[in-house]
């Protein structure tokens, strides 16, 4: 087996989304959006917050594409990160939730102006934040009941 460097891999993957995206013109076919297919159903569910140094660059070289290749790419990275099981104190935010929020700040705080991984951490660290608050309303339902 050949283990390929970071770097390889993010310009064979450039290189086969632009092939695909071309193919997909020529047959007159509409682009993928985000959450169509599987491309990254198998990936880790922290993929993206672990190889964070990996994705960055596949999102820079998606971006060098076109954004419709990134924004799928983000689409589907950011669908990678499935929500924890949680298990919470009434009346408390979940510690997964928060943990994953403040990884994704992290990450994002690191990228500079315009990255389009900025993007993936934003979109992790609001879905965290509106789990968040889903659950201090359903607490404060709870309450009034």
């Amino acid at each position: 087996m050949v283990l390929m460097g970071h770097t390889t891999v993010v310009a064979a993957v450039g290189q086969a989304v632009v092939a695909a995206q071309g193919v997909i013109s020529a047959l007159k076919l509409p682009l993928p959006g985000p959450g169509d297919g599987a491309l990254l159903a198998e990936a880790p569910e922290r993929f993206p917050l672990e190889q964070h140094t990996f994705v960055s660059e596949l999102l820079l070289a998606a971006a060098a594409v076109d954004r419709t290749s990134s924004d799928w790419l983000v689409a589907g990275l950011a669908a990678v990160v499935r929500r924890p099981l949680r298990s919470r104190v009434f009346g408390e935010p979940c510690p997964q939730e928060v943990a994953l929020a403040a990884k994704a700040q992290q990450l994002h705080d690191r990228l500079p102006a315009g990255h389009p991984a900025k993007r993936l951490y934003a979109k992790i660290h609001d879905r965290a934040h509106e789990a968040i608050a889903r659950d201090e309303e359903a607490d404060r339902s709870q309450v009034e009941e």
